[in-house]
Formats: structure tokens, C-alpha cells, sequence
């Protein structure tokens, strides 16, 4: 039975390394005047293009991939766009029918709690 510890270090790395990358375009975009809900789905949604671009390329050289669960955790985060935008442009994880199932679990998720904001906003 493999050693679980090796598992979670690259869940680790990578997570911190999305997040941190997103605090900081989230910072430059309010230091720039950007409304910090803008600037942090559009920096939640560049990491998460780039992180699929990321994984592409380290499937294709044979690297260490990028773990699913961060690919899940941006995407719940607000990383949707991005999300999916990455799997359009790289053709990257559209016939893994459990990660896609996820997705749009996630997807569907988020369009439920959005339209519920919107309902309880309006009444």
C-alpha cells in the first residue's frame, strides 16, 4: 500500500501556490482600484486557466500532475470560467467522466446558490 504522505504534498504545494498567486493579483487588482470581489474571480479564474494549461503540459512531458481535488477546490472557489476555459483551449480532462461529473456538480452547485442570491436580493 503506497505511503498516503506522498499524495498529499503535491495537493499542498500546489493549493498554496494557487492561493497565494491569487492573493497577490487580488492585491495588485486593488491596488489598481478594482473592486476586490472583480479582482479576486478574475485573479481565481487566471490561476485556474493557467493551472490547466499547467497540467496539460505535465501530462504530456510526463511530470508530476497537478491533483485533481486543487483543480476541484479552484473551481468551487469561483474559478469556473477559468475552469472551463482551460479544458476548451488545452482539450484537457473532457473524457475523464469522474472529473467531469464533479465539475459540473460544482457547476450546478454554484448556479443554484447564485440564482437563491439573486431570488432573496429581489424579494
Amino acid at each position: 500500500m503506497p505511503d498516503k504522505r506522498h499524495h498529499k504534498q503535491p495537493r499542498r504545494h500546489f493549493s498554496t501556490l494557487a492561493f497565494v498567486t491569487v492573493a497577490i493579483l487580488t492585491g495588485v487588482g486593488i491596488w489598481y482600484g478594482v473592486s476586490w470581489i472583480v479582482a479576486a474571480l478574475v485573479a481565481i479564474n487566471l490561476v485556474t486557466f493557467a493551472l490547466y494549461g499547467s497540467d496539460k503540459r505535465r501530462a504530456i512531458t510526463e511530470r508530476q500532475r497537478i491533483p485533481e481535488s486543487v483543480l476541484h477546490v479552484l473551481t468551487a472557489a469561483g474559478g469556473t470560467i477559468g475552469a472551463w476555459t482551460g479544458q476548451r483551449v488545452f482539450r484537457h480532462k473532457t473524457r475523464d467522466v469522474k472529473f467531469r461529473r464533479v465539475f459540473f456538480a460544482i457547476v450546478g452547485l454554484q448556479v443554484i446558490v447564485t440564482g437563491l442570491w439573486i431570488w432573496f436580493q429581489w424579494r
